[in-house]
């Protein structure tokens, strides 16, 4: 089970765009869905802001409460959903700004208030997704800088 972490080759669950915006232009937004087997729906939302695509994805219940071996599946889709959607976006290519890479928050709970455990399980994606990448950590956030 250990060596399934960061491979998203669990089992992925079928995804809906919910929003189609411009990701190559400054503002510009993406949303998605999906449901998990345990009857949770979860939703992705890409932002480009300030040169990076912001990440953020939420459950409608109280994940720590829900999540039942669903982990791997629920990573499999969201890397599936956000390499979808940053494929053609490449440093420079959009015209508009360069997108130099992606941002997200790593929200803390329980014993990880902030978020460690869970930035450290999404660098492991993250790393295997898309290799080459630089990580940075800074005041709270996390951004992967594409080479």
């Amino acid at each position: 089970m250990v060596k399934e972490i960061g491979e998203a080759s669990g089992k992925k669950y079928s995804w809906d765009q919910l929003e189609s915006g411009d990701l190559s232009k400054p503002g510009g937004s993406q949303s998605y869905d999906f449901w998990s087997e345990s009857g949770v729906k979860y939703i992705v939302t890409l932002t480009h802001e300030n040169e990076f695509i912001e990440i953020d994805f939420s459950a409608d219940r109280n994940y720590d409460t829900t999540n039942r071996g669903e982990l791997y599946s629920v990573m499999a889709t969201i890397v599936d959903i956000i390499k979808f959607a940053i494929k053609d976006l490449t440093k420079g290519s959009s015209g508009e700004e360069d997108i130099r890479g992606l941002k997200y928050v790593p929200v803390g709970k329980g014993s990880d208030l902030l978020g460690t455990q869970r930035d450290q399980l999404y660098q492991a994606y993250i790393k295997k997704a898309l290799p080459g990448v630089e990580i940075i950590n800074l005041r709270g956030n996390t951004f992967v800088v594409f080479p």
